[in-house]
């Protein structure tokens, strides 16, 4: 990144560390997803734009125009409207990106608030997904430490969950290992 667009990510980052902090850090996580969940949109554009093929393109757009079936719950992952791509900075600046994206800015917020984190590849369980290859069943969400015990976020489902079902309850947002086993494959 430039300086400037390091000063930028630096001065957001500073002016939200108020709204996030809470003495209990499984809180803090809650209230970073939930400024993730409620301000940011998937990049769908992004993602077809970096095919490599039409029958790729067709593949994707068939996964993200139909509905996405991740355990019991289905998710339309809705259209967003700025060019984007995997990074930090599309997604905390512009609010628009892929999963590495927001996996990516949901662990720099945790690191900015004193909580280990960082970006965690897996693969999605998803019947819709089992037909295509195996680039896009890959999938990535966070993964933090809350006193002596991991979890599992994936910001991207979480968005698509509260777009499709405002003020829902977290999916997506705190899971354990047994959780995260049901839906994903590390």
């Amino acid at each position: 990144y430039s300086c400037d667009e390091m000063e930028q990510i630096y001065q957001k980052a500073v002016n939200l560390v108020p709204q996030f902090k809470d003495d209990n850090n499984a809180y803090t996580v809650y209230n970073i997803l939930d400024w993730i969940r409620k301000n940011h949109s998937y990049d769908y554009d992004g993602l077809v734009s970096k095919s490599q093929s039409s029958e790729d393109k067709e593949s994707v757009d068939r996964l993200h125009t139909n509905v996405v079936k991740i355990g019991e719950k289905e998710l339309n992952l809705a259209k967003g409207t700025k060019m984007g791509t995997n990074g930090l900075k599309n997604a905390f600046l512009l609010g628009s990106a892929v999963c590495e994206g927001f996996a990516k800015e949901f662990t720099f917020l945790c690191k900015v608030m004193g909580i280990d984190s960082q970006p965690q590849h897996v693969k999605v369980k998803n019947e819709k997904i089992k037909t295509l290859n195996d680039y896009y069943a890959n999938h990535t969400l966070a993964r933090f430490k809350v006193g002596d015990e991991y979890f599992y976020c994936d910001p991207t489902f979480e968005i698509a969950n509260y777009k499709q079902n405002q003020n829902s309850a977290y999916l997506y947002g705190v899971m354990d290992a047994a959780e995260l086993s049901k839906n994903y494959y590390v």
